[in-house]
């Protein structure tokens, strides 16, 4: 007897010394296990503090989780199946292990210090149309779906699918880091409106509205279309002198608008232009040369020059120039072909003989008539001067008489008449055409 009532007084011993030696200090209030003897924090049911060891609340599989009865709100559990921590909360809710991440309050609102993204969500799965983010405002969908799989998806019915602002980079899409096809921003729409694009860009002040760079032999702009009265490039100016489109060369033997045609056999324009007014007196182009070379200049395929517009408007052709009209050059003036490098200029001119002179045939002497004739505009130099036909009137006598062409000189010529006959006669009134050729 006595040796169990002294087993019984050793055994509590223990169990008071190991008691003491775990701390556990309880009241009516709260509970502290520690090794060190504190007390519990006031705020705190049950304090567990360690610098050695953690906590480990309870450990089940997915079945024996879910299988518990009636689990209460706050319930928490470590699924092994899952490896991740579970709460209930009305439904079983997931703490996730990728990242800090799980089941978080909205609205929310976070300030973050830190040199990766301070939000970040992966999609893992692979499957088409596969969202990283999605977000909408109000419950209306827009009924346009991504073409494949997006890291963001923003879908509005109206107003702004995905915005971003910035003093520096609103919206920034880069690609051909590891793809060479890759596409940085891509836009599509079906609208049919003329102000709406699949990328519309506006600018509110004198900036650029859309400013596209290459840095190397690639396009800065590209556009195709395969609709019949498409347009791969279409610009509108709806302003006072603005431009519809404009194009700026800052490098040398740079080119500000370039078009090709004829690419892959085709029949096509490099570049065309109408005027759909007809009251419209402007030019249809109008080219305005500040420097020292030609207006325009006109080459084969091998790069020869066939014909030039010069600064000081001159024409120069290796060919043969053809007109439907009228084809006035330098004031006017006639132009004829000329192997010097001089321009020639040729003009037709009716002289009129005054009538009324009395020729008198009387032994040696012969009366004769001199007239003056002055050119409308002077010639470099005194040109050649020719009598062409009678003008009027027909059968007159002074076309018989002996004709002297003499003292040209560059604004004009004399004419000397004298009689081929034998008779004495009155002259009538009577008209020529003149040819005068020389240097203009």
């Amino acid at each position: 007897m006595k040796s169990i009532v002294l087993f019984a007084s050793i055994l509590r011993i223990a169990l008071i010394t190991a008691i003491i030696g775990f701390a556990l200090c309880a009241n009516a209030q709260n509970v502290a296990i520690n090794t060190s003897g504190n007390s519990a924090d006031a705020s705190a049911m049950l304090d567990v503090s360690s610098i050695s060891k953690g906590f480990l609340p309870p450990r089940m599989t997915t079945i024996q989780r879910t299988g518990i009865s009636s689990p209460a709100n706050g319930l928490m559990v470590y699924d092994t199946d899952t490896k991740t921590y579970w709460y209930f909360s009305t439904t079983w809710k997931e703490i996730t292990n990728g990242g800090g991440g799980g089941n978080f309050a909205l609205p929310y609102s976070g300030l973050a210090d830190h040199s990766a993204p301070a939000f970040s969500i992966s999609n893992t799965s692979t499957n088409f149309n596969s969202i990283g983010l999605f977000g909408r405002v109000g419950s209306t969908p827009s009924g346009v779906a991504p073409l494949g799989n997006s890291g963001i998806w923003g879908d509005n019915a109206g107003g702004i699918g995905i915005a971003g602002t910035s003093k520096s980079i609103g919206v920034y899409g880069a690609t051909g880091l590891n793809d060479l096809n890759g596409i940085g921003v891509l836009g599509i729409t079906s609208s049919t409106a003329p102000n709406v694009g699949a990328v519309t860009a506006i600018n509110q002040s004198n900036g650029i509205a859309v400013y596209a760079e290459s840095l190397d032999s690639g396009t800065a702009v590209y556009g195709k279309t395969k609709k019949q009265n498409g347009a791969a490039i279409y610009g509108i100016n709806s302003s006072v002198q603005g431009h519809g489109v404009r194009g700026a060369a800052t490098g040398n033997d740079g080119v500000a608008i370039y078009g090709d045609a004829g690419i892959s056999n085709s029949n096509s324009y490099a570049g065309y232009f109408r005027n759909w007014n007809a009251a419209n007196s402007k030019n249809v182009v109008q080219i305005d040369n500040l420097g020292t070379g030609n207006f325009l200049s006109l080459t084969d395929g091998l790069g020869d020059t066939k014909a030039t517009v010069a600064k000081n408007g001159q024409i120069n052709t290796d060919g043969n120039i053809y007109t439907q009209g009228d084809l006035y050059v330098n004031g006017l003036k006639g132009i004829v072909r000329n192997t010097y490098s001089n321009q020639m200029r040729m003009e037709v001119m009716n002289v009129t003989i005054p009538g009324g002179f009395h020729f008198v045939v009387s032994g040696e002497f012969v009366n004769t008539q001199n007239v003056t004739v002055n050119f409308n505009t002077p010639f470099a130099q005194a040109p050649a001067v020719y009598r062409a036909n009678l003008v009027s009137p027909a059968n007159s006598t002074v076309e018989f008489m002996n004709f002297r062409i003499y003292d040209v000189t560059t604004t004009g010529f004399k004419i000397n008449l004298s009689p081929n006959s034998n008779f004495d006669f009155v002259s009538v009134a009577t008209t020529f055409k003149f040819i005068v050729v020389g240097n203009d």
